[in-house]
């Protein structure tokens, strides 16, 4: 393992992002989904022709706290002009019924939008879909205002259960009806698409059927997926060019197969210079589990510590300027290409241990554990995945094998 040597941040011009993070998988077409939206949604938000209800500012809200940080393990916390450190921007966040009408009445169904206080202008958005149940923001509330700290906007975007995984149009109904509402701040040339487990899988289709956004940078970042519905059961899924994507999977997640996240790294049209696999294997004070995007809250105070911010939030901030704003600097802290010290080999930054690589099949550092170590029901080869015949490697054949497509 090698140590490499934390790089600064530079300052950045007055720009903004959106980012969404889905926790269902859902798949809706555009022209359909603005059928069942428009009447409906429009009613409930009392929606005016400036997209914006009653004249009321979008950007109005409550202030968020801002997380704490926390370390078993007596590691400091990266901050100051260090990539991850939380942004110089407080956070506001706005709450809406969700534009799904099933889920109009629903409290806990509502959507979250966290916003840079002060910043003006369309920013660019990122779309963070939750895990299987997971109905509050505060969940991942050190990730979600990590991202507004930054200056971009985040949509969290709960869902029930496994809803979205039979109905692609109900994520895309929400991402389409939030975009309506706040079109004066949104910038949908700028998009990136978070998700964790269930919606980890989720994001997946869903930037595939909003490929006309993203026009000028997109991204995703899936953290410990599960299933992938909505796509084709076989073959590559294609993005748009300049699309950008890190898969990360952990040590001790026994919930996530890591054959599925191979499959969604590798059978795609995205070129290796342009996506990753990021593997974290944690340490004894630092559990590298299927939750590290979670926030601990003790007493109403929220906590993140240092895996989350070396090994999440600092991948996630590469990933986010280099994509929306093409700064080359910013590519090797999350997108490390051969030459940099960080490329496919173990490296240490704040006394927390990560490997990105483009070949999870030989850096033999990621582990494929056997079929029977994991949970038998999120198995890649379980018959209700869509994609089981797409794992990689198939159930428990040698990853040096030349791989074919699975049998039944």
């Amino acid at each position: 393992m090698i140590g490499i040597t934390v790089v600064h941040r530079v300052a950045l011009p007055a720009v903004g992002l959106l980012v969404v993070f889905f926790g269902v998988c859902g798949d809706l077409r555009a022209a359909e989904g603005e059928k069942v939206l428009q009447p409906v949604y429009e009613l409930l938000i009392g929606r005016s022709d400036s997209g914006n209800p009653d004249g009321q500012d979008s950007r109005s809200g409550d202030p968020v706290v801002r997380p704490s940080f926390a370390d078993a393990g007596g590691l400091p916390e990266l901050s100051g002009e260090w990539y991850g450190a939380m942004g110089e921007y407080q956070v506001r966040r706005n709450t809406l019924p969700s534009p799904w009408p099933d889920y109009a009445d629903n409290v806990e169904m509502n959507v979250d939008i966290f916003f840079p206080a002060g910043r003006p202008g369309r920013l660019p958005t990122v779309f963070f879909i939750s895990g299987y149940g997971q109905y509050s923001s505060d969940r991942y509330r050190s990730l979600l205002y990590f991202i507004a700290s930054q200056g971009y906007n985040c949509v969290f975007i709960p869902h029930l259960f496994t809803q979205p995984d039979s109905n692609p149009q109900l994520l895309l109904t929400i991402i389409d009806g939030v975009v309506a509402r706040f079109s004066e701040v949104i910038d949908t040339g700028r998009v990136g698409f978070v998700g964790h487990s269930e919606g980890g899988g989720l994001i997946y289709y869903l930037a595939r059927e909003r490929a006309q956004w993203g026009g000028n940078g997109r991204f995703l970042f899936s953290l410990a997926a599960w299933w992938g519905f909505h796509l084709p059961p076989t073959g590559n899924v294609d993005y748009p060019a300049g699309t950008n994507l890190i898969v990360q999977i952990a040590e001790n997640d026994s919930g996530t197969d890591p054959r599925q996240n191979i499959d969604f790294l590798l059978h795609n049209n995205i070129p290796a210079a342009r996506k990753t696999l990021l593997y974290i294997p944690g340490d004894a004070d630092h559990a590298a589990d299927h939750w590290i995007s979670y926030s601990r809250e003790e007493n109403g105070v929220y906590y993140y510590d240092a895996l989350q911010q070396v090994a999440i939030l600092r991948p996630l901030e590469s990933l986010m300027r280099y994509s929306f704003e093409n700064d080359d600097q910013w590519k090797m802290i999350g997108l490390p290409d051969p030459g940099d010290a960080n490329y496919d080999t173990m490296t240490e930054i704040n006394g927390i241990a990560m490997l990105f690589t483009d070949d999870p099949l030989g850096n033999t550092l990621v582990p494929i554990p056997a079929e029977a170590d994991l949970v038998a029901e999120w198995l890649c080869s379980h018959s209700g995945n869509p994609r089981r015949l797409m794992c990689m490697p198939c159930r428990d054949t040698s990853r040096t094998a030349e791989w074919r497509q699975c049998a039944e």
